[in-house]
């Protein structure tokens, strides 16, 4: 399975593609960009969401895993409404095309890595590095740790896939993530979640 991860933001963005080996639960990155659209250009947006369809298809990607958008308001949200814009042309096109896709809560991310919530972006990067075996190549430490972000967001993904697909999952997960993906009585599993995993073919 190959599974397209997204780390989508107004202006810049992380992707990355990595390949699951099932059922021995092998993963392995075998790409990762940077993307770039500046938010003050409409055009701009729409190339950055086609490029994301490009992307699906030129790694035949079978599964589309991306970050839902941080519901907040207020001065510090500067750019929420050019972020929403490349988000939602980017799962139209993803509807449309046909690519099965997962849209993960935001606070699901670090509470799975178990990054504390006021920790510095680059812990994310140590926590994959520790626990997935990713480091990214990438230029700058900006580029690295949106594609970080979107490594995860596909990893996740693909753990909540086949446990959807296959009704059981046999993989060792910590604590942390055992709850995110099965729940705890308190907080809804992503596997029970409704509203998270979207597929055009099986609605028509």
């Amino acid at each position: 399975m190959r599974v397209l991860g997204l780390d989508l933001a107004a202006a810049n963005s992380g992707s990355s593609v990595i390949e699951v080996q099932h059922p021995n639960y092998s993963f392995q990155v075998i790409h990762e960009e940077a993307l770039h659209h500046p938010m003050a250009s409409f055009v701009n947006r729409v190339e950055a969401a086609n490029y994301v369809l490009f992307l699906a298809e030129q790694h035949e990607v079978d599964l589309v895993v991306l970050e839902d958008y941080a519901r907040r308001f207020g001065r510090t949200n500067t750019s929420g409404y050019e972020h929403g814009e490349v988000g939602g042309m980017v799962r139209k096109g993803l509807h449309e095309a046909g690519y099965p896709f997962y849209v993960i809560p935001p606070t699901s991310m670090r509470s799975f890595m178990e990054v504390p919530p006021k920790s510095p972006k680059d812990y994310l990067e140590t926590r994959a590095l520790e626990r997935l075996g990713f480091e990214s190549k990438a230029s700058t430490k900006k580029k690295r740790s949106d594609i970080t972000d979107s490594v995860i967001h596909a990893h996740i993904g693909s753990l909540v896939h086949i446990l959807r697909t296959d009704g059981e999952l046999d993989y060792p997960l910590t604590d942390a993530e055992h709850r995110i993906i099965h729940g705890d009585g308190k907080l809804e599993g992503l596997k029970d979640r409704d509203g998270i995993y979207y597929d055009s073919t099986k609605e028509k």
